[in-house]
């Protein structure tokens, strides 16, 4: 585990299953992510990440919500964030996943 506290949070909050590919995400962007470049205008800001596969990516972030979206499509695929908004939101100091993220059919509390 990293010190990081959006691993805490989500460790909690998460099936096992499910926290367990957080994880993984967690710790690409920890090790492999690089921001090249970023931009901003009014509410939104651009974001350009270099990572392991080659691959620029582009994660666009609404700065008044916080919710991101990145050119890899991870989160809209399986409703967990990429490891490229993970990296955008810790450079935004949020020390947590925005609830907004979190699905409520991978809680562990959810009724099936």
């Amino acid at each position: 585990m990293t010190p990081w506290a959006m691993e805490k949070q989500c460790s909690v909050i998460y099936t096992h299953e499910v926290f367990s590919k957080f994880q993984e995400q967690l710790i690409v962007a920890r090790d492999y992510c690089i921001i090249k470049g970023f931009s901003e205008c009014e509410d939104m800001k651009i974001v350009t990440i270099s990572s392991q596969s080659g691959k620029d990516r582009v994660v666009e972030m609404n700065k008044s919500n916080m919710f991101c979206r990145c050119s890899c499509k991870f989160y809209e695929s399986y409703g967990i964030p990429c490891y490229h908004i993970i990296q955008v939101l810790r450079t935004e100091k949020q020390n947590e996943i925005p609830l907004v993220y979190i699905m409520k059919r991978w809680e562990k509390r959810c009724k099936r």
